[in-house]
Parts: C-alpha cells; sequence; structure tokens
C-alpha cells in the first residue's frame, strides 16, 4: 500500500506502519495504516498500552 497522508491527522508523507490486533479469534491479524513522522510515535504508545493492558 502506497501512503500519500496520514490517516491519523492529513499531513503528507506519510508511510505504512502495521501492528498486529489480538482479538477473540484465534490467530492475530495484522492491519496496517498510513501514519506520519509525528503521529507515529503516538500509535505506537497506544499500540504498547493496549498490549500491557491484555499481559495484565
Amino acid at each position: 500500500m502506497k501512503c500519500i497522508r496520514c490517516e491519523f491527522c492529513g499531513a503528507e508523507l506519510a508511510q505504512q506502519v502495521c501492528t498486529l490486533v489480538l482479538a477473540e479469534e484465534p490467530d492475530p491479524q495484522e492491519f496496517c495504516w498510513c501514519v506520519c513522522d509525528t503521529c507515529r510515535e503516538d500509535f505506537q504508545k497506544r499500540t504498547m498500552r493496549v498490549l500491557l493492558d491484555k499481559g495484565s
């Protein structure tokens, strides 16, 4: 997938970021978003919080 704009803030020069989504299904699913450098850090922090919450 080629990214043109950030899906969070609309900024140009976004890059694709993928993560595994742990759901009720037995296998995790991979989902990808177009995210700019500014939003990427926040995206990663939110992903880590979800993983930590599921682990406790």
